[in-house]
């Protein structure tokens, strides 16, 4: 029957029933009460109200009243289910998603609009058809169908991903949720809801390809950082080794003017008279008391200046030698200072600084590597305090031993870090600052070295009440450091009689200073070259002990360590090898394996007298 008639015949049938109801009414008010009349009149009285035909008429007319009343009464059911089931499809013809109810075995029972529109045709051209072979022939793959069969046989709910040709002559990527149909008698079918994603699965790739560019961006800018930091190190390196070889000779020679000074000036005061005899009044004035003692104290500051010198040089080195796996002993209070005289400026000018660096024990490590964390993280705490406010602020630099570690904090009183940003401070390229100042790098890069050192690194803070990063490195146990110790006045005998050394250095002013040094004990011959020495060696090894610059042009300290070693194994062995710095991975190499032998410049006179003596008394 036309779906139409059927819409309408709930209508009709309750205008039916209410026309026949009104006739009912009609003649209970009228005829029968005239009938009643009539039969009392022309029948005995009382008697003509009981006449069977006149009751039976009231019941016929009774029952006509109810029957018509629940024939109303049903088809206002039907009206309004009818109604109801108009607004059903009405809402499936307006969804967008395809909407297709399918039996146990796939076949559609129902479909909406969308789903007829995208696969073509009326609803009547889909209903009966396998849902299997309607997406097949639409283009959907053998993976995406095999699981659809799957879901149904086994009445699983589920999502399905899969690419579906529609009638628009457009491929779509589309998600196909599968659910029971739900009803209060038991059913096997259920409701394949099919969603056109297109649009938001090509939102997303767009976003995930900004994500990457961004990401791309964001390496290239830290990679381009790296790589300036690198050439900074370069430069740093260079700088300090040239920087080294006078500071080593202006150190040694303020060194022995220091010695010197006041014993001269005790000899001038004791014969003051006899040399005043003869002598100007302004020549007098030099050799005054006052003028000798002013003298000395210029030199004693001199010497307070060049090891300010040594000590940036130093802090320069350990900056340049972070990119090398060379490990060592490491005082860690010392790296700390380092990192500390670095960034003082930055922080003289936003917070007073507070240090409690206790007495450590030595550890194993990268001495650049440990400078480059807690120069990050001074850095940092600097950064987090706006400038201009110093009496307010405090940055604090704490050092303790616990345990086998040690531990280092620094602390400031910054705005403190907010808790889902706390969980993320240690991941690569996460960062709250805008460029160029942050590259999300640094706190993750200073979790990486802590961690190489078999430490841990922690982050604790409080919003308002500043932040604190926690620094925990192993203490290694003290026969299996491996490193070398500072040398001391025990590491050697007393030297018996006079050795004879050869000094081999191509900068004149460090040789002498070495031979100024070490001729108060020894004899000391000096060469410039490795090469000159190799002549001399040749035909001379009666010498006692070899002091040889590493790096020089043509033969290197190593070349003569090495080419002497097949002349003459022990004497190889009692070189001693003056460094500026180590410039290729060879000379890295070699000043780890001769640690004890290697003597950083610039250095001072009793570290040269004692590395001599110990080799000499060994």
């Amino acid at each position: 029957m036309n779906t139409s008639v059927l819409g309408a015949l709930p209508t009709f049938t309750v205008a039916v029933c209410y026309r026949l109801r009104l006739a009912v009414v009609l003649y209970a008010l009228l005829v029968l009460p005239f009938s009643l009349l009539l039969n009392y009149h022309m029948v005995d009285g009382l008697a003509g109200l009981s006449s069977p035909g006149l009751l039976v008429r009231i019941l016929m007319g009774a029952v006509l009243v109810m029957v018509i009343g629940s024939v109303r009464h049903f088809a206002i059911q039907l009206q309004r289910t009818s109604v109801s089931t108009q607004y059903l499809d009405d809402i499936l013809s307006s969804m967008a998603d395809m909407l297709l109810v399918v039996d146990g075995r796939g076949i559609v029972l129902k479909a909406n609009g969308a789903a007829s529109e995208a696969f073509g045709g009326e609803e009547a051209d889909l209903v009966g058809r396998s849902v299997i072979s309607l997406l097949e022939d639409h283009g959907c793959d053998a993976r995406s169908t095999e699981l659809l069969v799957r879901v149904l046989r086994e009445q699983e709910e589920r999502t399905i991903e899969a690419d579906l040709d529609v009638a628009r002559g457009e491929r779509i990527q589309a998600t196909i949720a599968c659910t029971r149909l739900r009803r209060r008698q038991a059913s096997d079918a259920m409701v394949l809801t099919i969603r056109d994603v297109t649009e938001v699965q090509r939102a997303a790739r767009l976003a995930r390809e900004l994500e990457l560019t961004s990401e791309r961006v964001r390496l290239q800018t830290s990679l381009a950082q790296a790589d300036r930091m690198a050439s900074v190190g370069k430069l740093a390196a260079g700088v300090a080794h040239e920087i080294n070889n006078p500071l080593a000779y202006v150190m040694i020679n303020l060194e022995s003017l220091g010695e010197d000074l006041p014993d001269l000036a005790r000899i001038v005061s004791r014969h003051r008279g006899a040399l005043e005899e003869g002598l100007s009044a302004e020549e007098q004035q030099m050799v005054q008391q006052e003028m000798l003692d002013d003298i000395v104290d210029r030199v004693e500051e001199s010497m307070d200046g060049a090891k300010r010198v040594r000590n940036i040089v130093r802090d320069l080195k350990a900056f340049s030698n972070a990119d090398t796996d060379r490990r060592g002993p490491v005082d860690l209070n010392q790296v700390v200072e380092s990192a500390l005289s670095m960034t003082a400026t930055e922080i003289k000018y936003r917070a007073q600084l507070e240090t409690d660096l206790q007495d450590v024990p030595e550890l194993e490590g990268n001495e650049g590597r440990l400078c480059q964390v807690f120069l990050n993280l001074l850095l940092n705490a600097t950064q987090a305090i706006e400038a201009g406010r110093v009496e307010d602020n405090t940055i604090r630099v704490h050092t303790r031993v616990d345990g086998r570690e040690v531990v280092a904090e620094v602390s400031d009183t910054g705005p403190g870090i907010e808790p889902e940003v706390l969980d993320r401070v240690f991941e690569p390229f996460f960062t709250t600052k805008e460029a160029p100042v942050g590259t999300g790098l640094g706190l993750s890069l200073c979790h990486g070295i802590v961690t190489a050192h078999g430490g841990e690194m922690s982050a604790r803070s409080e919003v308002g009440a500043g932040a604190t990063f926690e620094v925990r490195l192993p203490l290694d146990p003290p026969d299996e450091a491996g490193g070398r110790r500072p040398i001391s006045s025990g590491d050697f005998k007393a030297v018996a009689g006079r050795g004879r050394i050869l000094v081999v250095d191509d900068d004149e002013a460090v040789a002498a200073a070495v031979r100024r040094t070490l001729s108060v004990l020894h004899d000391v011959e000096v060469l410039p070259s490795g090469a000159a020495a190799k002549e001399v060696l040749r035909a001379d090894q009666a010498f006692d002990m070899i002091v040889c610059d590493l790096m020089m042009p043509e033969v290197t300290g190593m070349d003569l360590h090495d080419w002497l070693h097949s002349w003459s194994a022990d004497l190889a062995g009692r070189m001693v090898f003056l460094t500026g710095g180590s410039f290729t991975p060879r000379a890295r190499k070699f000043q780890r394996e001769m640690a004890d032998r290697c003597l950083e410049k610039p250095f001072d006179k009793r570290q040269l007298n004692l590395l001599v003596n110990k080799l000499l008394s060994s």
